[in-house]
């Protein structure tokens, strides 16, 4: 098992600027993220959280200026909406706690609130 490290994309002077996801040993267990990318280069990932399920986006170019929403859809047939629609900036990571506790099998939607389209993540069990 290991640990994830990430960190976010920037621009700087015109140049994009980025850096690679690392895989650090760890004794202690990390909590499961499982990410999707858009086809612009966007990443949407679910993770556990204590109190439930952390859905998480960093916006590229593809979704800056965007109106974008996050959902939980989990397995056993229920789904969570989020505290309302934000507007997405290039390399802004933002995130969202939905505090609901243990549901299962869960995945994160990324709701494009302006053009309809939506990603999804793969599923975490919590």
């Amino acid at each position: 098992m290991g640990t994830r490290t990430r960190t976010t994309t920037t621009l700087a002077g015109g140049a994009a600027l980025t850096t690679a996801l690392v895989l650090l040993p760890s004794a202690a267990v990390a909590a499961p993220v499982s990410c999707a990318n858009t086809s612009g280069g966007s990443t949407v990932c679910i993770e556990n959280d204590p109190d439930g399920y952390r859905a998480t986006v960093t916006p590229w170019l593809d979704l800056d200026g965007s109106t974008l929403d996050f959902n939980l859809r989990c397995a056993n047939g229920r789904w969570f909406g989020d505290g309302g629609a934000f507007n997405a900036q290039t390399g802004y990571r933002r995130s969202y706690i939905f505090k609901v506790g243990s549901q299962g099998s869960c995945f994160a939607r990324l709701i494009d609130r302006d053009t309809g389209q939506t990603w999804d993540t793969p599923s975490i069990v919590r």
